[in-house]
């Protein structure tokens, strides 16, 4: 019962928007999160382990992330005080920040993806990784507005009547 509240609030959330977040960008980019364990002879006992997953979508304040599970290890990704290691992949090289889990839902056998879509939030980034991000995402949005403006010109010349 709770993953059907969990998932109407989200797709709710999705169709009314919020005016209060940063732009999203759908990307899909390579993730690998790591727990963060305060005790780091305890983390070194246990062995790194590791998820990974893609990017859906991401801003300078979060991102949204498709993994196989939500368990990891023996603990639950939604944890109240879970930290979170996220290592991204981006074209010129890994960006490695901390995030927390804000919320999740199960990925349906109807939708292209399956796992479980869970949103994040930037909880701690170094200042020259976030520079680098905020670059990256800048640079996409360019490419893509570029790509609509050249591919609107072509189908209005293709669709323009001839003299």
């Amino acid at each position: 019962m709770p993953e059907i509240v969990r998932s109407i609030i989200g797709r709710f959330c999705e169709l009314v928007g919020s005016h209060n977040h940063a732009p999203r960008h759908t990307l899909r980019l390579p993730v690998r999160i790591s727990l963060q364990d305060s005790n780091v002879k305890r983390a070194r006992a246990r062995g790194a382990a590791t998820l990974c997953g893609h990017t859906r979508n991401i801003s300078d304040t979060g991102l949204s992330l498709v993994v196989p599970s939500v368990h990891f290890g023996n603990r639950y990704l939604m944890d109240g005080d879970i930290c979170l290691t996220i290592q991204l992949e981006l074209p010129d090289g890994a960006a490695t920040f901390q995030v927390a889990p804000v919320r999740y839902e199960m990925l349906d056998e109807n939708q292209v993806e399956w796992g479980y879509l869970v949103g994040m939030r930037i909880i701690k980034i170094a200042d020259a990784e976030r520079k680098r991000l905020t670059q990256y995402l800048r640079e996409v949005n360019k490419r893509k507005a570029a790509t609509a403006t050249a591919t609107a010109e072509a189908g209005f010349a293709q669709n323009a009547p001839s003299l």
